[in-house]
């Protein structure tokens, strides 16, 4: 599942790009916790968009269905985890998961 949801995230990126830019994907652990990043380099997200994005059928795309980052959230914390967000319009936006290491 959590495969699921790195390839949700990813693909986003991807679509968030209008040009060629980067995605980076990191992993680290601190204080217990695993912590993965999806960091790309797109068109970022509205701040009045923010509060919104993990809302099931929001979407901003014109094909989108608006699950994909809802069922994200579902899937990070089905597994004890939580899913965070960070985006600056035309720089981009960094989805943080972090989980607890049992």
């Amino acid at each position: 599942k959590i495969i699921q949801v790195l390839i949700n995230l990813i693909r986003n990126s991807f679509q968030a790009m209008d040009q060629a830019g980067v995605v980076k994907l990191s992993m680290l652990t601190a204080g217990g916790k695993a912590i993965i990043e999806v960091e790309d380099t797109g068109k970022g997200i509205a701040e009045e968009d923010l509060p919104k994005i993990f809302d099931p059928f929001y979407t901003t795309k014109e094909e989108g269905t608006g699950l994909g980052l809802s069922l994200c959230q579902k899937i990070v914390e089905d597994h004890g985890g939580k899913i965070m967000v960070h985006s600056q319009l035309n720089v981009g936006t960094v989805f943080t998961l972090t989980f607890p290491i049992p």
